[in-house]
């Protein structure tokens, strides 16, 4: 199993590029078939909350993204999220679930503000 935080995940970055691309690299079989994507940020979502903000990216920006139906499914059942301010550091322990087991490897992508770089480094050492 491994696993990709994505940092500022309701944002207008992540809906217009970074989910249709991963959507795109899923549909190519180029993301491992055990990755999991957990998406985090200040939004007060659940996965389910985020599962329909992703398909609406995929339905917007991949031409024809949402004619395959299976397609979808099988990208949105690669979803989690966990609801995160950066500066509160109590919220990394549910992030650090969401990832994985110890040990499990971890790619993080932040799209979000750079004045959350700190906060964000702090919380994941």
């Amino acid at each position: 199993m491994s696993a990709l935080l994505l940092f500022g995940a309701t944002g207008d970055l992540a809906r217009r590029m970074l989910w249709p691309s991963l959507f795109a690299l899923d549909v190519d079989g180029l993301l491992a078939a055990d990755l999991r994507i957990v998406g985090t940020a200040r939004s007060a979502l659940d996965r389910d909350g985020l599962a329909a903000l992703v398909a609406d990216a995929i339905g917007s920006h991949v031409a024809g993204g949402l004619g395959n139906d299976a397609a979808v499914a099988k990208f949105l059942a690669r979803l989690d999220y966990v609801p995160l301010d950066a500066t509160d550091m109590a919220g990394y322990g549910a992030l650090r679930e969401a990832a994985g087991p110890a040990g499990c490897p971890v790619a993080i992508f932040r799209a979000n503000s750079s004045t959350a770089a700190a906060p964000i480094s702090s919380g994941l050492s």
